[in-house]
C-alpha cells in the first residue's frame, strides 16, 4: 500500500457586503487556497493552469496556491 502524505488544503476569505437599498447588495472579497505539497484544489472557472503551455485545464499545479478578488452584485425583484 501506497501512501500519499501533504494532500491537504487551507481556505480563507475575507469579505464585505453593503445593502444599498431593501433589494440591492453589493460585496467585495479575497480568497486564498493553500495547497500542500501534493494537493491541487482550486475553484470551478478558475483560468488555465500555470505552465504557460497551450493546455485549457482549469486545475492547478501541485501545491501551487491561488487566490483571487471577486465583486458581487446582488439585486432581488
Amino acid at each position: 500500500t501506497t501512501r500519499i502524505s501533504d494532500t491537504g488544503a487551507k481556505q480563507y476569505n475575507i469579505g464585505y457586503e453593503h445593502r444599498f437599498s431593501k433589494r440591492t447588495n453589493i460585496g467585495i472579497g479575497y480568497a486564498k487556497i493553500d495547497n500542500k505539497a501534493n494537493a491541487a484544489l482550486a475553484w470551478n472557472g478558475m483560468p488555465s493552469n500555470q505552465t504557460g503551455g497551450p493546455t485549457t485545464a482549469n486545475t492547478t499545479l501541485f501545491g501551487s496556491d491561488v487566490s483571487t478578488f471577486f465583486v458581487s452584485m446582488t439585486h432581488r425583484f
